[in-house]
C-alpha cells in the first residue's frame, strides 16, 4: 500500500496565467503597479498630508530633471542598439517608483511615509518595471506617439487633482478610510499616469492602457485562477483532492511551487522585484496560508518507505514558468542588483488586494469605473474651460495692442500737424520784422496758432485710449493744449507792442508749449510700454 503523508491532501500546481496577463502585443512587459487596499489613517497627517510631503516633492523635482538627460542620452542609445542602456533603464525605473510612492502619498492611497529611495521598497504602492527590446521607429517618433496617451493623463489628472481631490481629502479626513470604490478609482488612474511616464522614459515598448482596470482572470479573481469545488481529478498513485473553499470575499489560487521547488512570485510572501534595482528574487517555500509546507517531488516519504512525496505535474496544468512578472528575470535588466542602490528588503503581501496571486492586476469594480469616468469627464471640461480662458486672455491681450497701436498712431499723427503749423507760424512772425505793419501781421500768425491749437485739442480729445493711465495723459494734453490755444487768441487781439510783451509775460506762453510736448512724450511712453 502506498505511504501518503499526514496534513491536507496534496493538489497538483495550478493551471499557468495566460500570457496576456503580463506582456502586452509582441511580447512587451507592461508597467505592472500594485496596491495594498485601503487602510485606516491618521487624521493628523491627512490634515498636513501635502506639508508632509514637501520633502519629496523637493526631491523629486530634482530627480526629474536629472531624469530628462538621462532620458535624451537613453533616447539616442535606443535609437541605434534598439534597447535602452542599462543605466538609463535603472535610474528611471527607480524615479518612476520613487514617483508612485509620493504621489500614492499625496493622492491618499496610504497613510505610509515614503522612503528616500530609488530602489524598490517595502511599500503601500509597488511598481514592476522590465525593460526590454524597443522599436527604433517607435522610439523616433515616441514624442509624437505619446500626444494621445498625453491627452487622456492630463485630462485625468485635472479631473483628479482640482475638485475632486478636496473632497477626497474631507472624506478621509472625516472618516479616517478612503472608500474602496474611491480608493480602486484612484489606483487606476496612478496606474494609467504611471504607465504614461514608464512608455515617455522607454521603459516598456507596450502603449499605455488600463485606464478603467483589468478583466478579470479565470476564476473571478485577478491574477489567480480558479480551483474546483470537488477538487481535481486523481492522479496515478494519489486519492482525488476534496478542494480547498477561499476566504470570505476571494477566491485565491494556492500558491505552488514552480518546477524547481520554489514559490511562485507574487504569493502571499514574496514580491515581484523591479527590474534593475536589486537581485533577482527569492524562491521560498509555499505560503503557511494553505497549511504545512507541501513536500516536493522526489522526497521520499517516512522512514521505511520508497514512496516518493508529491506525484509528478499533471499534464496540462504544469508548464514551464512564464517569462515575464511573477518569474524570475530573464538575462537582462535586472538580473544583477545595482551597486548604488542597494539590495531592496524582504517583502511581504500580506493584506494585498489580491491574496494568493501576484497583486499586479487591477480589476475595479463598476462604481469605480464610473469615478474613473467622472474624472475624465471633469478634467474634459476643466481643460476646456482652461483653454477657453486662455484664448479670451490672448484675444484681450491681442485687442488691448492693437487699441494701443492706433491711439498711438492717432496721437502722433494729430500732433505733427500741430508741429507744422508752429514751424509755419515760426517762419510767419520772423517775416513780420520786415513787414509795414509788423503788429498787425504778428496777430494774424497768432490766430492762425490759435486755431491750430484748438483744433489739435478737438482731435486728441476724440482719441480712444486702451487703459485709464493713457487716458489721464491725454486728457492732460488736451488741457495744455487749450491753454495754449487761449494764450494765442488773447496775443491776436493786442493793439500795441507793450501790451503784447506783457501778456505774452502773463500767460506763460512758453512754458505751456514746452509742458505740452513733455506731456505728449509721456503719452508716448504710457501707449508704447504697455
Amino acid at each position: 500500500m502506498t505511504d501518503l503523508p499526514a496534513g491536507p491532501p496534496l493538489l497538483p500546481p495550478a493551471p499557468p496565467l495566460p500570457l496576456e496577463q503580463y506582456h502586452g502585443s509582441g511580447g512587451a512587459a507592461p508597467i505592472e503597479v500594485g496596491f495594498a487596499g485601503p487602510a485606516t489613517q491618521r487624521r493628523l497627517t491627512v490634515l498636513a498630508r501635502l506639508i508632509l510631503a514637501i520633502p519629496h516633492i523637493f526631491v523629486l523635482y530634482l530627480l526629474f530633471i536629472a531624469a530628462e538627460v538621462v532620458l535624451v542620452i537613453g533616447w539616442f542609445g535606443a535609437l541605434f542598439t534598439g534597447a535602452l542602456p542599462q543605466f538609463a533603464a535603472d535610474f528611471l525605473s527607480g524615479v518612476l517608483c520613487w514617483q508612485a510612492r509620493v504621489t500614492g502619498y499625496l493622492l491618499l492611497l496610504t497613510d505610509e511615509y515614503p522612503p528616500f529611495s530609488l530602489g524598490d521598497a517595502n511599500y503601500p504602492v509597488r511598481v514592476a518595471v522590465r525593460p526590454g527590446p524597443l522599436n527604433r521607429l517607435a522610439v523616433l517618433f515616441r514624442i509624437i506617439l505619446i500626444i494621445p496617451a498625453l491627452i487622456v493623463t492630463g485630462a485625468v489628472g485635472y479631473g483628479l487633482e482640482t475638485i475632486t481631490l478636496l473632497v477626497v481629502w474631507l472624506i478621509v479626513l472625516i472618516t479616517g478610510r478612503m472608500p474602496r470604490a474611491l480608493y480602486e478609482a484612484i489606483s487606476a488612474a496612478l496606474r494609467y499616469t504611471l504607465r504614461y511616464y514608464g512608455y515617455h522614459f522607454m521603459l516598456t515598448s507596450e502603449y499605455p492602457r488600463g485606464l478603467f482596470g483589468d478583466q478579470p482572470a479565470p476564476g473571478g479573481l485577478p491574477g489567480a485562477m480558479g480551483y474546483p469545488a470537488a477538487g481535481y481529478p486523481s492522479v496515478a498513485g494519489q486519492e482525488s483532492a476534496a478542494g480547498y473553499q477561499s476566504a470570505a470575499g476571494s477566491a485565491p489560487a494556492p500558491a505552488q511551487p514552480p518546477g524547481d521547488g520554489g514559490k511562485q512570485v507574487g504569493s502571499t510572501e514574496g514580491y515581484q522585484q523591479v527590474s534593475g534595482t536589486g537581485p533577482a528574487p527569492a524562491w521560498d517555500p509555499p505560503a503557511s496560508a494553505w497549511g504545512p509546507p507541501a513536500p516536493t517531488w522526489g522526497q521520499t516519504g517516512p522512514p521505511g518507505s520508497t514512496t516518493p512525496y508529491g506525484v509528478p505535474p499533471t499534464a496540462g496544468y504544469r508548464t514551464p514558468p512564464l517569462a515575464g512578472y511573477g518569474t524570475p528575470p530573464a538575462a537582462g535588466y535586472g538580473t544583477q542588483p545595482v551597486p548604488a542602490y542597494g539590495a531592496p528588503p524582504t517583502v511581504s503581501t500580506a493584506g494585498w488586494s489580491v491574496p494568493g496571486g501576484p497583486p499586479w492586476p487591477l480589476v475595479i469594480s463598476q462604481g469605480a469605473k464610473r469615478l474613473v469616468g467622472l474624472f475624465l469627464a471633469l478634467g474634459v471640461i476643466i481643460a476646456v474651460a482652461y483653454f477657453a480662458i486662455i484664448a479670451v486672455a490672448i484675444g484681450s491681450t491681442n485687442n488691448d495692442t492693437a487699441n494701443r497701436t492706433a491711439a498711438l498712431n492717432q496721437s502722433t499723427v494729430a500732433f505733427s500737424k500741430l508741429s507744422t503749423a508752429m514751424t509755419a507760424f515760426g517762419s510767419t512772425t520772423t517775416a513780420c520784422k520786415t513787414s509795414q505793419a509788423p503788429l498787425t501781421c504778428v496777430n494774424a500768425a497768432d490766430q492762425q496758432a490759435s486755431r491750430a491749437f484748438a483744433s489739435y485739442a478737438s482731435t486728441q480729445g476724440g482719441i480712444g485710449m486702451p487703459t485709464s493711465s493713457t487716458l489721464t495723459a491725454s486728457t492732460l494734453l488736451v488741457t495744455d493744449a487749450t491753454r495754449a490755444q487761449r494764450a494765442f487768441l488773447q496775443l491776436a487781439a493786442v493793439r500795441s507792442a507793450a501790451q503784447y510783451e506783457q501778456t505774452v509775460r502773463a500767460s506763460n506762453i512758453q512754458q505751456v508749449l514746452n509742458q505740452l510736448e513733455l506731456t505728449f512724450r509721456q503719452l508716448q511712453t504710457e501707449l508704447t510700454s504697455g
